[in-house]
């Protein structure tokens, strides 16, 4: 899972990188200020199709 940009909710996305990667606020917090980065890799082919569920 790539993330490119952050947008208009910066908080939202680092909610949701928490939920993905395990990490805790501060690394999220670091880890989305330097998009473009890789998330998650080696995701199962079922996740690429559909879109997340929040």
């Amino acid at each position: 899972m790539l993330l490119t940009q952050v947008g208009d909710r910066p908080l939202d996305v680092v909610r949701v990188v928490r939920k993905l990667a395990g990490l805790g606020l501060w690394y999220s917090m670091l880890f989305v200020s330097r998009a473009p980065v890789i998330v998650l890799d080696g995701l199962p082919r079922e996740w690429r199709r559909r879109p997340w569920p929040m």
